[in-house]
């Protein structure tokens, strides 16, 4: 990966367009979720189907993401090698500290429709057991970790818990990928890997 590329001097600009794409994506991410099962018939296909891969913004959302962390945190030493700018530490508490307190407070807003929907659902001590590993999984991050478990408290928090994987394993991957020669390899291979768990369960 070229140095050149990319200006990680102590002083960021700001990358205002970028908000631009962000409300772009963020829109096309609501209609997908509020507006698509709502289209009246007669619609035209290529606002149906552009409507319909709202979910792609998610996804935009990720690369997005990367990109700027690299962008704000990637720093060049002396000696011409990559760093985190700052402790891992002081990273993970300021990433954590921007996120967290609002994804808590939509598990908040989410848990008297997931709680009702639970003891409908189920008898009294299964509703219970059932709840508790939903808040545990929830509340820790982990939902996504476990088949199904997405969907059983705060649905849309599945993407912030994988996000907070990416910002678990940046400090570390990020120096490390950018002294490799042969990048693109070393993400084909970390995606083929991402792949074993899905394909194990299904």
């Amino acid at each position: 990966m070229s140095h050149e590329r990319l200006t990680l001097g102590s002083e960021r600009r700001s990358l205002d367009a970028l908000t631009g794409l962000r409300f772009v994506a963020a829109i096309h991410v609501v209609l997908y979720h509020y507006a698509f099962g709502a289209l009246p018939e007669g619609t035209p296909g290529v606002i149906r189907n552009v409507i319909g891969h709202g979910y792609i913004g998610v996804s935009f959302f990720y690369v997005l993401s990367g990109f700027i962390l690299t962008y704000g945190y990637a720093s060049i030493g002396d000696d011409g090698q990559v760093r985190l700018r700052g402790t891992r530490r002081s990273f993970l508490v300021n990433r954590f500290s921007r996120i967290y307190p609002m994804y808590a407070l939509s598990c908040a807003i989410a848990s008297p429709q997931a709680v009702g929907h639970r003891f409908a659902a189920d008898t009294f001590g299964v509703a219970a057991v059932k709840l508790a590993i939903a808040v545990a999984l929830t509340l820790g991050l982990l939902q996504s970790w476990w088949p199904g478990g997405q969907a059983w408290f705060n649905p849309p928090g599945w993407s912030v818990a994988a996000e907070a994987f990416f910002y678990l394993t940046f400090p570390w991957l990020m120096p490390w990928l950018w002294r490799r020669q042969n990048v693109m390899t070393w993400v084909l291979i970390a995606w083929l890997l991402s792949t074993l768990g899905p394909f194990a369960w299904v």
